[in-house]
């Protein structure tokens, strides 16, 4: 999480510049370097980007430097990059207030150039495919860790979160349902549940049996609502 006020820094037409240039970079491929004009240069050299931000409960530089003294070419480092991948961080200036807030993946998806849709459910569900273009495309982490944009250049990204509209929300929250006949568990979408199981799931869930995070919990209260 980042809070730190730049007002005493910059100015608001700097505070605009600065960004208009970490907008472009988050947007950019993974490790794009940032040319820098000599304006973009002597503000960025006050240095208060590149100092260390709390991000997501880990410390590092937000912004590097690319060659030393000459301040010309700026990227984002390869840890905040994770990190605001990971996390499905939102990264603002507001008011002169640069900020993050966390968004809570609920599904981790892509669809590969041939057609072929890779969803990784849970922390360390790993799944691969050779494309048809030659190249192979993983996927991990599942709603924790979701890696999509860093690892699959030419993927189309079908991330969902959770302040998303239910109607997507009930397309991307998955629970685990026992097969019957066996201890294999397959994922079901939230939409695919009955009512009946739902309210049993949230009854658990009442009763201590069940644990359930607070946005999964939300998820299965507004399906009911959403059916009602």
């Amino acid at each position: 999480m980042i809070h730190r006020d730049l007002t005493s820094y910059y100015s608001p037409a700097e505070i605009a510049l600065l960004n208009k240039i970490i907008t472009e970079l988050i947007d950019a491929p993974f490790g794009e370097i940032y040319e820098l004009s000599n304006h973009e240069k002597s503000v960025l050299s006050k240095g208060i980007l590149s100092s260390k931000f709390d991000l997501d409960g880990e410390h590092c530089p937000l912004l590097r430097l690319e060659d030393g003294d000459i301040q010309s070419k700026v990227r984002l480092t390869e840890s905040s990059r994770y990190l605001l991948e990971s996390r499905g961080t939102l990264l603002r200036i507001e008011d002169g207030v640069i900020t993050s807030s966390d968004r809570q993946c609920v599904l981790n998806r892509i669809e590969t150039p041939d057609g072929t849709i890779l969803t990784s459910h849970h922390q360390h569900d790993f799944v691969q495919h050779v494309d048809k273009n030659g190249r192979t495309y993983t996927l991990d982490g599942g709603i924790n860790f979701p890696m999509a944009k860093t690892r699959n250049e030419g993927a189309t990204d079908m991330l969902i979160f959770a302040d998303e509209p239910h109607e997507r929300v009930r397309e991307g929250c998955h629970w685990g349902v026992l097969e019957k006949g066996t201890t294999s568990h397959k994922w079901v979408a939230l939409k695919d549940l009955t009512s009946e199981h739902i309210a049993n799931i949230i009854k658990g869930v009442n009763e201590g049996t069940i644990k359930m995070h607070e946005w999964r919990r939300k998820a299965f209260d507004d399906e009911l609502a959403y059916r009602s």
